[in-house]
């Protein structure tokens, strides 16, 4: 077939694409694993879920199935920048368009459909998104719920409105992604180790991201993914030393501090048997 003919003449064309030594691929890969296991940290649906869940027994069963079940469908997804390079249909470097790429070709009424099934997978994420930012915003204590409700409301609005201005200026929503990563992998090791570190304090752990960010800004590429610094562009060494130095510095901080009260997780708000 012209599928079979197009998929053997790639292989032949790029056989690194396919490789799985690839080196290039497998620090991508790095990069991801350390990124968007680190940004999920931050993610308040995350956080949410896990006090929502009924007990302790059904958060491992949820979150081992959603750790099963995302496996085949990122390999998937995978795939299609792969199929998309094959049929000349994305130039190097826009790989992250080659899912539009591909059904830019199909009938009105699967677009039709992919539209309205993107539009309710963007939705479930935002509300979750601008849920969490509020709530970080808003005192859930207070005694004035109509009050709360109100502000919390407002907010969302607010910061509804204020990402419009950004949105429209049409920035790769894959490098801003990368951005977040880095920030938070940056962060992801002293927040966590701070909840039960004795020693480490506030303004150290800050201290701590701060370096680690400003060392991986350093090789971390510009929009056009080429080096700002003087430092060669290199994703792995940007990640990887955001996430090395501010763990470095965040143990070394908790080594040479004095002792403090841990944070006590017996004061949230929670299910006893989360």
């Amino acid at each position: 077939s012209m599928g079979g003919k197009t998929a053997m003449r790639f292989a032949a064309e790029h056989p690194e694409l396919l490789s799985l030594t690839f080196r290039p691929g497998i620090e991508f890969a790095i990069v991801l694993i350390i990124g968007i296991t680190c940004s999920n940290l931050f993610h308040q649906g995350f956080w949410q879920r896990a006090y929502a869940c009924r007990d302790r027994r059904t958060l491992k069963r949820s979150f081992l199935l959603s750790g099963l079940i995302v496996i085949p469908i990122v390999f998937l997804i995978g795939l299609f920048g792969i199929a998309a390079r094959s049929y000349g249909l994305v130039a190097e470097g826009r790989a992250s368009i080659a899912l539009f790429s591909l059904l830019a070709g199909l009938p009105g009424w699967v677009l039709s459909l992919t539209l309205i099934l993107g539009l309710v997978l963007v939705m479930s994420s935002l509300d979750t998104l601008l849920n969490g930012i509020v709530s970080l915003l808003v005192d859930p204590r207070s005694k004035d719920e109509r009050k709360t409700l109100m502000r919390g409301r407002v907010l969302t609005a607010v910061i509804a409105a204020l990402a419009v201005p950004v949105a429209a200026q049409g920035y790769s929503v894959l490098y801003l992604f990368l951005v977040a990563d880095l920030v938070c992998s940056a962060a992801a090791f002293p927040l966590l180790f701070g909840m039960y570190g004795r020693h480490i304090r506030g303004r150290e752990a800050i201290a701590a991201v701060s370096a680690g960010l400003v060392a991986g800004t350093l090789f971390f590429p510009g929009p056009d993914f080429t080096g700002w610094s003087g430092l060669p562009a290199n994703m792995l060494a940007a990640f990887g030393l955001a996430l090395a130095v501010s763990a470095s510095l965040t143990l070394l901080f908790e080594r040479l501090g004095t002792r403090r009260k841990p944070f006590d997780f017996g004061t949230m708000n929670h299910a006893e048997e989360v």
